[in-house]
């Protein structure tokens, strides 16, 4: 580390004028400076550089470089009004993340967002698929197509945030969560990661309890099932799944939604119009899980074989998309047999 000597004053006060051949801040070292002491300044103070120079080559003067810069940590820079810009071009790109028709605030930031349902308590329920968001605000679930507000409610009004399980597809059961208003309300979710959802809302709720709702204060309407309704929510077809995708400088894991109806199955990346992936039931060849160096953190990985090749997916623990692969190749192959 090095540090600026102030230039040496008269008898008056005044700064001494520096000789032609001197020079008034002259850099010294610290040698028992550290790299962690350096970091700290830097983030903690930042450093602005103002540098004039001129490369030369055999005293010919070639190249001129005149650098104005500040280097410092966001949270310096943010406070004396730099990279204000930056920071608001930033926040725009995340709310035009939001799909077409999902009115946010001007200062709503999303928070996290994933694949679910909310369920209509009719007779027999009924669950309607769509975007589970967690905004700084409230709370929703938005479809896009059509374009509908499903459920919402502000962050303010939440009294209770807990999670059960009921049965579902196949008799596995699936988390459910349930969020209390303070108007009494009752309103059950699902979402591609229950988990996760329920523990960012507690942290953004003051004096939410975090313990889970006891069985016994499960209302007798809202038990598990034993019987499968026909209704049951689409998330068990729609859910976070990662592709790794091979590119020239290596492979790269994507992030997007797999999607299996009576066509198949597809997978469409972030962003992507259309789907990237695409199996037919009777190409799957095998299914197997296989785990490798540099798999997204915390995900399962598959790989699924077809007569194409080899495609390698990821996916949240308990997310079944193994079975449900395997169910649609089944499901096809008897269908085939029935038919013959």
């Amino acid at each position: 580390m090095t540090e600026l000597r102030e230039p040496e004053r008269t008898t008056s006060g005044e700064a001494a004028r520096p000789s032609s051949s001197a020079r008034p801040l002259t850099p010294t070292r610290d040698r028992e400076a550290t790299l962690a002491a350096l970091v700290d300044s830097l983030l903690n103070k930042g450093v602005y550089l103002d540098l004039d120079a001129v490369i030369t080559v055999a005293g010919i003067p070639l190249i001129g470089l005149s650098l104005r810069a500040a280097l410092a940590g966001m949270e310096t820079l943010l406070e004396y009004g730099m990279f204000e810009d930056w920071d608001e071009r930033t926040r725009a790109w995340a709310r035009r993340l939001a799909p077409a028709g999902l009115d946010l605030a001007a200062d709503e930031q999303i928070v996290a967002r994933m694949p679910g349902a909310y369920r209509l308590d009719l007779t027999p329920p009924i669950w309607q698929p769509g975007t589970v968001f967690l905004t700084d605000r409230r709370l929703l679930v938005y479809r896009s197509e059509p374009a509908a507000m499903l459920w919402q409610v502000p962050l303010a009004r939440v009294t209770h945030v807990g999670k059960v399980s009921e049965r579902g597809i196949g008799g596995k059961d699936v988390p459910r969560l349930l969020v209390t208003t303070d108007d009494g309300g009752l309103a059950h979710l699902t979402a591609a990661r229950p988990d996760r959802l329920r523990d960012l809302l507690l942290r953004r709720l003051r004096g939410a309890p975090a313990s889970e709702v006891p069985a016994s204060e499960v209302p007798a309407s809202e038990a598990p099932a034993n019987e499968v309704a026909p209704n049951e929510p689409a998330e068990q077809a729609d859910a976070e799944l990662w592709v790794e995708e091979r590119r020239a400088s290596g492979p790269v894991w994507r992030c997007g939604e797999g999607h299996i109806d009576d066509d198949g199955f597809r997978w469409r990346g972030d962003g992507d119009r259309r789907p990237a992936v695409r199996i037919a039931p009777h190409d799957v060849v095998e299914i197997r899980r296989e785990e490798r160096e540099g798999e997204p953190e915390g995900l399962l990985a598959f790989v699924v074989v077809t007569p194409d090749g080899e495609t390698r997916f990821a996916a949240a623990p308990g997310a079944d998309w193994e079975e449900r692969l395997q169910k649609m190749a089944t499901g096809h192959a008897g269908g085939e047999e029935a038919r013959g």
